[in-house]
C-alpha cells in the first residue's frame, strides 16, 4: 500500500525550512488541532504540554500544564496546576498541583527484650516510623532506641502483662526525656509508647509517663 501526500508549496517570496516526517505505514501523525491519544512517546526537553491525560508516561524536561497524570515518571519538569496519581516527580518544580499519593504503611517488628542494661538491651533496627511489638519483659530487661536523628519516630507496644515493666534505654550518652543520660525509661504491662528525636541525643516520649 502506497501513500497519497499532498504537498502545498509556500507563498511567493516567502522560505521554509520546515521538515515533515511522514511516518510508517500504521503510525499516527501528530497534529496541533485535533485530540489524540500518543502511546510509548518520550517527551524531551522544551516540550510544552497544555491539558492533556498522561498516563504511564515519561516525561523529560517539559512544560505540563493543567493536566491529569496518572502513574508516569516526570523528570525535571515544570508541572502547573496538575493532578499527579500515583506517578514519580524525579526533580520537578510542581506549582499548585494536586498529588494524590498512594496509601503507606508503616513497618512493623516484633522485638524480645534481653539484658539488664544499656550495654545488652536488645538494639531496634527498623527504618524510623516503625512499630515494635515488643516480648518477652520481666521489670529488668530491656531494648534500645537507635542513635537519635532529629525527627526520627518509632511506637513501641510493652505486650507483656502480669506487671511486666519494659525497660527503653537511649544510646550511650543519650537520655530519654529527662532521666537522665544512659538511663532507662521503664513502660509499664501491657502500655504503649511513641519516642521521638529531638536532636541527636535527646529523645521524648508521648505520654511522657506511659503507664
Amino acid at each position: 500500500m502506497s501513500y497519497i501526500v499532498k504537498v502545498i508549496p509556500a507563498p511567493a517570496g516567502t522560505t521554509s525550512t520546515e521538515v515533515v516526517y511522514i511516518p510508517a505505514l500504521g503510525r499516527t501523525v501528530v497534529d496541533t488541532n485535533s485530540t489524540q491519544t500518543l502511546t510509548n512517546k518520550t517527551f524531551s526537553t522544551n516540550t510544552t504540554i497544555t491539558a492533556p491525560t498522561v498516563a504511564n508516561a515519561t516525561v523529560t524536561g517539559g512544560t505540563i500544564t493543567n493536566a491529569a497524570i496518572t502513574g508516569g515518571t516526570i523528570t525535571n519538569a515544570t508541572i502547573t496546576n496538575a493532578t499527579v496519581s500515583n506517578g514519580t516527580a524525579t526533580g520537578s518544580t510542581l506549582v499548585n498541583c494536586t498529588i494524590n499519593t498512594p496509601t503507606t504503611y508503616v513497618t512493623v517488628a516484633s522485638l524480645a527484650a534481653t539484658g539488664g542494661n544499656i550495654a545488652t538491651a536488645n538494639a531496634i533496627v527498623s527504618a524510623s516510623g516503625a512499630f515494635i511489638r515488643v516480648t518477652g519483659a520481666d521489670g529488668s530487661k530491656g531494648i534500645q532506641l537507635p542513635v537519635a536523628v532529629a525527627g526520627a519516630r518509632y511506637i513501641v507496644k510493652n505486650s507483656e502483662s502480669a506487671a511486666a515493666a519494659l525497660k527503653v534505654y537511649p544510646q550511650v550518652n543519650s537520655q530519654i526525656n529527662e532521666v537522665g543520660a544512659n538511663t532507662a525509661l521503664s513502660m509499664a504491662a501491657n502500655t504503649s509508647c511513641e519516642f521521638y528525636a529531638f536532636n541527636a541525643t535527646f529523645w521524648y516520649s508521648v505520654p511522657k509517663v506511659p503507664s
